[in-house]
């Protein structure tokens, strides 16, 4: 026996025999010991010192004897509990076959008939011991236990125990109540008073591990895992495990909404839904759901615009000339059509020219432009005084020798759809259609096909020979899909995220196949921040045939979505070569310079050449959002104004036109002109997002620090469960401003105020102790309090997050051994998890320690692999390690170190992206070395430049 062991024995001497430990947890170390009194073997729970130290024994034991009545067949028993001295024990019988954690250990994941037993037993004992009023409080796979294959719950009670008994102690502080990967909202947000549909909460997050093979939510820091929880749904299970019908994810899902009221109302509901739900058909996975309203979208990516979308520099209103679009015979630029008729809605002639131009894109060799968007919004609204000439230009601007405009008159039932076809070469009208119908009441239905037939009309003069049929994969195509697909074109132009989403979930359950709607629908459903959801569409679309243009885009917004920039742009780019005049294409590239990080490359730079193209080719309201943000951030405000104006017009979602105000107020007017404490009460998610955009590469951090401020100041509602995210980032925000404008004492100051409000936070004295001289004090100190509970090694750290901070500042403080060990401890660790940013972490302390022990080729292959992160913007914006900022700096350090300033500049200009948050805490070191850089190059606009940026980082 240990040390340890030989004490413990010496407290149960006489009663029982200590043969081992098993193991220890969060609040005890438990031992195998053998009953001398019936030989019987047990497993004895002895509390931790540090927890019996702080909570109130009598209370603590009281408790525990409550849930010594307890009888149940899959309750584990407490057979007897006490007090020796400082020491707190209980004792249950020993279950041999050991815990469901050290089974998905071995397995990962579970087959469904195990997991469907295991939920049925649980849920049986809770049920049980709810309706005696009692709660467990910490349902994980540690206290689910196995006993000739039966699966008790184990530890019933003891969470409570803890909660009561601290709670009634005036010594508690720092006490972790319940184990955080599993812990319901309400339990996370503090409320005394919680029921049953917690534990509901924690056994669904334990059945989501055991068919996915990972939690429902994961993140670096226990921070980051509660905002997650509080703020979206968790990842589709068929993420992790396609076999995975959506009936069960759907159950799952709704056990884990935000709200109480929102969950099954009872445990064994939760067991009996899942079975059902196991045996019901399976829907197609073509059938994209619909996210329960209950749950909210994460607010850091929520508005993807609303946080870190911004680059670096004013787009400019280039408009691409005839010379600059070769003509091309087979585009056909379409114009909406002219309505009259009081029965036709007001968007049918525009719905009409989104589909004449979705049919003939694609039919034959021809490719078709929509030319709404590229009309202004007074044309939009008198199509019918567009002039021929107009016509024609407008047309030749997009390389169109051909155009198509026409009419629509409706009279009762009956419908005419009239179209012209004009030739740029000859001036002249060389192909008509005049179609008509009679809708027998549904004549907007009975529309699509009129325009099908006239669209076949002109088809012989577009292409000579044997021209396609246009109804082909069109006429069998359900109307409803149709009309729910245009519905959804005209809101996503319009930057109406929320609508454009609903019906193009609605044209694919009603047509699995229509691969254009799926691929609008993952643009639609990025943009309200629901990757997953982007990603299911993504594949949907892709299952059908798609012309090279399509395939190519699909497959670069599949990787876009992956958070892979650079192989994202390179089939993004495939797609312009076959079509240089794909406006989304272009469109897309800037999005993927504005959220992801590449290689190397000024993101602004890249993303502004992408945004003044797109923009050329298509002016709507989505194609505006980001250069409004760009204008902002570089202070032209004329510019910026303008595009709001048309942004505004449009009457986009309303958290995007609110972000893009509160910049647009801050930077004309000042931020002692903003009303920063109404935007905290009122507008909280637009203010918080408003705050980043200004102020990645350090544009504007005074308007940016004013908001972080009111965020921690005002937003702590608690009917708002977003609120807990939104400040988290906002500290981390500020303190990056104060670290940057040389501030540190206000950077502290805001982390113990923030610390001493919220009961956590210090963990970023850790992260930025290496940076900051103030801080590296306060990162000593903490290092030396966690060695204590943790052990010297720090062996026993539960989050991995923290124990890669601990390593970093042991490795920058000279413990360089202690620095090995907890990389190699990091490293058993990822291989366990198989979690990407875990990877990230351990590769990160092993290259740091590598370099310091003198290998810097070691180092270098190893940051190679890490830089850049290919990680999702979620996990880019969120995660304080998504973006490997510290280790893209080390890498561009050894780079120059090496001889290759031209490459070095080019790695660290990524620090100015938007992308991620944290970039502000690394933005001071990034310009200092680019400024090396540009020394060794001898650039001196570029020397100079950086010289300006460093200096007015203190001035602001």
């Amino acid at each position: 026996m240990t040390g340890t062991s030989t004490a413990i024995a010496g407290i149960f001497a006489g009663r029982y025999e200590i043969e081992r430990e098993l193991g220890h947890g969060g609040t005890a170390l438990v031992y195998l010991a053998r009953d001398l009194q019936n030989g019987q073997r047990v497993a004895i729970k002895v509390l931790r010192p540090e927890l019996a130290e702080s909570v109130g024994a009598e209370r603590f034991l009281r408790e525990i004897r409550v849930n010594e009545r307890l009888e149940h067949p899959n309750i584990l028993p407490v057979m007897a509990s006490g007090k020796h001295e400082s020491h707190l024990f209980f004792v249950t019988p020993l279950m041999a076959q050991g815990t469901l954690r050290e089974r998905l250990q071995r397995e990962t994941q579970l087959p469904f008939d195990q997991v469907l037993g295991i939920t049925r037993t649980i849920a049986e004992a809770l049920t049980y011991a709810h309706g005696l009023g009692l709660i467990h409080r910490d349902v994980k796979p540690e206290n689910i236990l196995f006993n000739d294959g039966q699966a008790v719950l184990g530890d019933f009670g003891i969470a409570r125990a803890l909660e009561r008994s601290i709670d009634e102690s005036t010594t508690s502080t720092g006490i972790v109540r319940g184990t955080p990967p599993y812990m319901s909202p309400e339990q996370i947000a503090g409320n005394r008073e919680y029921d049953g549909r917690s534990d509901t909460y924690s056994l669904a997050s334990v059945v989501y591990e055991m068919i996915a093979g990972i939690l429902p939510y994961v993140g670096p820091t226990q921070e980051s895992v509660f905002a997650q929880k509080m703020m979206h749904p968790p990842r589709p299970l068929r993420v992790y495990r396609p076999t995975a019908s959506q009936e069960v994810s759907e159950v799952i899902e709704r056990a884990l909404a935000l709200s109480p009221a929102d969950r099954w109302q009872s445990t064994q509901e939760f067991a009996v839904a899942l079975e059902q739900a196991s045996r019901a058909p399976s829907r197609p996975a073509g059938n994209v759901p619909t996210r329960r309203a209950s749950r909210r979208s994460p607010w850091i990516v929520g508005a993807i615009a609303a946080v870190a979308v911004v680059a670096a520099a004013v787009v400019s209103w280039r408009q691409i000339s005839a010379t600059d679009a070769p003509m091309d015979r087979n585009r056909i630029t379409v114009f909406p059509l002219s309505t009259t008729g009081a029965s036709l809605g007001a968007r049918a002639g525009e719905d009409a020219a989104t589909m004449i131009a979705s049919v003939l894109d694609g039919a034959g060799p021809l490719r078709s432009v929509d030319a709404w968007p590229l009309l202004r919004p007074a044309v939009r609204d008198t199509i019918r005084m567009l002039s021929a000439s107009g016509a024609e230009a407008i047309a030749r601007s997009q390389g169109s020798i051909r155009f198509v405009r026409g009419q629509i008159f409706s009279s009762g039932d009956s419908t005419i759809v009239a179209l012209e076809l004009w030739d740029l070469d000859s001036a002249t009208v060389i192909g008509r259609a005049r179609v008509g119908g009679i809708g027998g009441g549904a004549a907007h239905t009975d529309l699509w096909r009129i325009m099908l037939r006239a669209v076949n009309e002109i088809l012989p003069t577009l292409i000579p020979g044997s021209p396609p049929n246009a109804l082909a994969g069109w006429e069998d195509r359900n109307p409803a899909a149709i009309a729910s697909f245009l519905v959804g074109e005209g809101a996503f132009r319009r930057a109406q995220f929320a609508t454009a989403l609903d019906k193009y979930r609605d044209a694919v359950r009603a047509d699995s196949l229509f691969a254009l709607a799926a691929i609008r629908g993952a643009q639609a459903a990025a943009w309200k921040d629901k990757q997953d959801e982007a990603a299911e569409f993504v594949k949907l679309a892709q299952r059908a045939k798609l012309p090279p243009r399509y395939a190519h885009f699909a497959s670069g917004y599949q990787q876009y979505l992956s958070g892979n920039a650079d192989s994202a742009v390179t089939l993004l780019r495939a797609a312009i070569a076959d079509d240089r005049m794909l406006a989304v294409a272009w469109t897309q590239i800037g999005e993927t310079f504005t959220h992801l990080l590449p290689r190397q490359g000024s993101p602004d730079s890249l993303a502004r050449d992408a945004f003044d193209h797109a923009i050329a080719l298509d002016s709507n309201a989505t194609a505006l959002f980001h250069p409004i943000q760009l204008a902002m951030r570089r202070g032209d405000v004329d510019d910026a104004r303008r595009m709001l104006a048309r942004f505004e017009a449009a009457q986009p979602d309303s958290a995007l036109l609110r972000h893009a105000q509160i910049m647009m107020d801050c930077v004309r007017h000042g931020s002692a002109k903003v009303a920063w404490q109404q935007l905290a009460h009122t507008r909280p998610l637009p203010l918080v997002g408003a705050g980043f955009s200004l102020a990645a590469g350090g544009a504007q951090l005074g308007c940016s620090a004013a908001a972080f401020e009111q965020i921690l100041a005002v937003d702590t509602s608690a009917k708002d469960a977003a609120a807990d995210g939104r400040r988290w980032a906002a500290l981390i925000g500020l303190v990056g401003i104060r670290l940057a404008q040389g501030r540190s004492r206000d950077a502290a100051s805001a982390i113990d105020a923030y610390n001493r409000r919220w009961q956590y936070g210090a963990s970023l004295f850790l992260l930025t102790g290496p940076m900051d001289s103030l801080m590296a004090p306060r990162a000593r100190a903490i290092a030396r309090a966690d060695s204590a509970l943790y052990g010297a090694t720090y062996a026993r750290m539960p989050w991995i997050f923290r124990l890669w901070e601990i390593g970093q500042w042991k490795l920058h403080d000279g413990d360089v051994a202690v620095a090995d060990t907890i990389a190699r401890d990091l490293s058993r660790r990822a291989d366990s998890t198989r979690q990407p940013l875990d990877r990230v972490l351990a590769q990160s302390l092993s290259a740091r320690v590598a370099l310091v022990r003198g290998d810097s080729t070691r180092a270098l292959l190893i940051l190679e692999t890490i830089v850049p992160t290919r990680l999702p913007n979620a996990v880019v914006q969120w995660q304080e390690m998504g973006a490997a900022a510290g280790e893209r700096l080390l890498y561009a350090r050894l780079l120059l170190a090496r001889g290759q300033p031209a490459r070095a500049l080019e790695i660290a200009n990524v620090v100015d992206s938007p992308a991620a948050s944290i970039h502000l805490l690394f933005l001071p070191a990034s310009l200092q070395l680019r400024l090396a850089a540009a020394s060794q190059l001898g650039g001196e606009a570029e020397k100079s430049l950086l010289r300006r940026r460093i200096a007015a980082l203190r001035m602001q």
